[in-house]
């Protein structure tokens, strides 16, 4: 298949075109860059194949056929093999969920390829380091995403993953720096808003954490973390109704976030609706069993209730869990 260059021919006993095929295929695999992905569907023994070409250059064949009448099936196979060749940084992505060490192997080839673009190469230099971070490998993942700056100085997403392990290693000044660099080099870009805003809180300085958070909210409409990070400080600050509001958005925005749920109960125990808190705390336990605040938390209003046996039965499991509580 090759779009534009052949005719629109209709494959037998399929009913679908190859330009719709075509467009089938970059849009199932994400591709809209000018990168070439050519081919053949051909049926055998019954069974429909798809082989591939990428500039010109083998990529894939189908390993086994599948039924004319679920031509779509073919694709399934083809996404993977497609994926890494076109968006390797994409495809580590995925592999990083069941496999980081393999993920960053396979992003340090992409990184040494000589056929690797330079915009695939920054990418891959900020998914190592992000993966690296949560590895806890931090200096190796400060110098991915130096090496990604380095790049391309005017790319926002490292600087805000900088920033991010910053934080997380108490170097305050450097965070927020890195922070505000994503956000003037993408004004548009709403996490580095609100992971200035957290680091903002964790400081003190919540004023300026709530500017943040409402121009994440503006920016990003459906983001449920800048409600929820609000509603902490307005719940901070006595001011229940509003947190209760920012909380329910949150949850509105994202049912499974468990934090939002457990913020609420908190504010509803606080009005003493112990039955609404408790219904709460539980949701998110069951959102996220290994999640001990809300378990502490179920714990004080059982006690509230005055059912001091089963307060005990959440405590403990919430030690189990998180052993500094």
């Amino acid at each position: 298949i090759r779009q534009g260059e052949v005719a629109d021919v209709v494959v037998p006993n399929v009913g679908i075109s190859v330009q719709t095929l075509a467009r089938q295929v970059r849009a199932f695999l994400g591709i809209n860059r000018s990168r070439e992905i050519s081919g053949e569907i051909y049926k055998e023994n019954g069974l429909l194949f798809l082989t591939l070409r990428l500039d010109g250059k083998y990529l894939f064949s189908s390993p086994h056929g599948v039924n004319p009448e679920r031509p779509a099936e073919l694709f399934v196979d083809a996404a993977q093999a497609s994926l890494q060749a076109t968006q390797p940084y994409i495809f580590t992505v995925l592999v990083s969920r069941r496999d980081k060490a393999l993920a960053i192997t396979m992003l340090d080839a992409s990184i040494n390829a000589a056929s690797t673009e330079h915009q695939e190469r920054k990418f891959a230099h900020t998914q190592k380091g992000t993966i690296l971070d949560a590895l806890g490998r931090y200096d190796e993942a400060i110098a991915a995403h130096t090496a990604a700056i380095a790049l391309d100085p005017k790319f926002a997403w490292p600087h805000n993953a900088l920033g991010f392990l910053l934080g997380k290693l108490g170097r305050h000044d450097e965070a927020i720096a890195e922070f505000k660099a994503a956000i003037a080099l993408d004004p548009k870009y709403a996490l580095p808003r609100i992971n200035l805003g957290l680091h903002l809180t964790s400081l003190g300085r919540d004023d300026e954490a709530v500017a943040e958070y409402k121009a994440a909210i503006a920016l990003d409409s459906k983001n449920a973390w800048p409600h929820n990070n609000l509603g902490e400080i307005l719940f901070k600050r006595g001011r229940s109704d509003e947190a209760m509001a920012e909380y329910k958005a949150a949850i509105a925005l994202n049912p499974k976030l468990a934090m939002p749920h457990n913020n609420l109960g908190e504010v509803l125990r606080k009005l003493g609706r112990l039955d609404e808190a408790m219904a709460e705390q539980k949701a998110a336990i069951a959102l996220d069993p290994k999640y001990a605040e809300p378990r502490i938390n179920l714990g004080v209003v059982l006690r509230e209730q005055g059912r001091p046996d089963e307060a005990k039965a959440e405590d403990a499991a919430a030690i189990v869990l998180d052993p500094k509580l």
